[in-house]
């Protein structure tokens, strides 16, 4: 259903004989709520038709973004990659420039970043594109900016779950100074301690990590 659903609203495919194939083989059949069920796996292997795996492969990937936890899209998307198969390629260039939570987008991005000549993403309602060489100078910036603000707040455990969930959902740009950022996570946790209002760099701290935080719960 998922797969149908994505495909009528302008999911590309392109041209692959042997998803094709695999995607006309399962014969339908009618169940008894007048619904229609599709031929199972065990019924096509006696009729001679392989298994379709790989069209079983994208089914299962976009239910998982459709339907699926948070959780169960990170762990699906931790085992696909780039430059595999041309369907899965549209499928993830299609995530990366689509309204998803940032959590589940930085998987693919940063594998995009290593596997594609060219990476387009959208992030906060702005488009980005850039080459595989100025993505790599743009992370090596980001984990410079990023290794001595981690150790300015070693040992805390509120402040690196700040500062980590802030820079990841600006990644792979830095979004401010280190000093203004170390005084804002110090300004960010206070609002938090002492359950008050914060405004500047540390409202901006507080609601990526709500952003964060929201995303792993849905």
């Amino acid at each position: 259903h998922d797969a149908r659903k994505w495909i009528n609203e302008g999911g590309a495919i392109p041209p692959d004989q042997r998803l094709y194939e695999e995607l006309i083989s399962p014969e339908t059949l009618p169940r008894n709520d007048g619904r229609v069920a599709l031929e199972g796996k065990e019924d096509m292997k006696k009729r001679g038709i392989p298994s379709p795996n790989r069209a079983d492969a994208i089914a299962k990937l976009k239910r998982t973004m459709n339907r699926g936890s948070t959780g169960e899209q990170i762990e699906m998307l931790q085992h696909v990659h780039f430059n595999i198969d041309a369907v899965l390629d549209n499928v993830l260039n299609e995530l990366l420039v689509s309204d998803r939570p940032k959590l589940v987008k930085l998987i693919v991005l940063e594998k995009a970043f290593v596997e594609l000549p060219v990476i387009e993403w959208t992030d906060g309602g702005e488009r980005h594109q850039m080459s595989r060489q100025e993505a790599t100078e743009q992370v090596e910036t980001w984990e410079a900016a990023v290794t001595p603000l981690r150790k300015s707040v070693e040992s805390d455990e509120i402040g690196t779950q700040l500062l980590m969930n802030y820079m990841y959902s600006h990644y792979p740009f830095v979004p401010a100074p280190k000093q203004d950022i170390e005084s804002a996570i110090e300004l960010a946790k206070q609002a938090i301690l002492q359950n008050e209002n914060s405004e500047g760099l540390a409202a901006e701290i507080l609601e990526a990590d709500l952003r964060f935080t929201q995303a792993l719960l849905d």
